[in-house]
């Protein structure tokens, strides 16, 4: 196994080979082989189709950020699993564009380390999940097709992605929380609205950008909570 570590820190590096190296060692499996890179460019300049198996990259670097590495990546290899390593989760809408596989915060223990860097090598398929919604009224929306939902009085606007069309459908917005905030990848952002993660572009401290050109509020109250749940949502999805 190839991995791939780009940071211009020299001691969050040997930290990485080091976190990666005892859980190997611990689960008694075959040591890696690192490469170390101390800038994006440097990754860049050499990189190859299928050089990795997995990518760690930094996102606040000096010269390229590890978003915009792993994009120019992404052009070149498709199937490199690419963990970002930040200490922000203010990133995270951003590094969707890029596919991670998942963003790791620092500081973390090391048990949170070896369960995500675990799962990355020894990747289990769960059951396939329910993945359309039923109404009240006996019809179904796929769930990856809502961008977001709006409550008004008593009804609620299921604004759709594939026909770019609002639905309306007689119900109370606890009735659609109950639905749909019991799934990782939706959120209530403020009073009445709930987001679809997956169609986020990103974020302000007051607004989140979709990806159809659309934008909602976010409270203020809740903009913390948000944020932490959309890192997680992208470090299991």
């Amino acid at each position: 196994m190839r991995i791939g570590i780009v940071d211009d820190q020299a001691e969050d590096r040997r930290l990485l080979r080091t976190e990666m190296s005892r859980c190997l060692e611990n689960d008694g499996l075959e040591p890696a082989e690192y490469c170390d890179y101390n800038s994006g460019e440097s990754l860049t300049a050499e990189y190859q189709e299928g050089m990795f198996d997995l990518l760690f990259l930094d996102i606040c670097m000096d010269g390229s950020s590890g978003i915009e590495t792993a994009l120019a990546i992404r052009k070149i290899d498709a199937r490199v699993r690419i963990i970002f390593v930040t200490t922000s989760n203010d990133y995270a809408a951003e590094s969707y564009q890029a596919k991670a596989s998942y963003y790791l915060l620092k500081p973390h223990t090391f048990a949170q380390f070896h369960d995500m860097f675990m799962d990355l090598i020894n990747p289990v398929t769960a059951p396939a999940a329910e993945n359309s919604l039923t109404l009240s009224d006996g019809s179904r929306i796929a769930y990856n097709d809502i961008t977001f939902t709006e409550y008004y009085n008593h009804y609620i606007y299921f604004h759709l992605r594939s026909t770019q069309e609002v639905r309306r459908i007689y119900m109370s917005q606890r009735e659609i929380e109950d639905l749909l905030c019991s799934r990782l990848e939706f959120a209530s952002c403020s009073r009445g609205i709930i987001v679809n993660f997956d169609r986020i572009s990103r974020f302000s401290d007051t607004v989140l950008y979709l990806q159809d050109g659309s934008s909602v509020p976010i409270s203020r109250r809740r903009l913390h909570s948000i944020k932490d749940a959309y890192a997680q949502y992208m470090y299991l999805s």
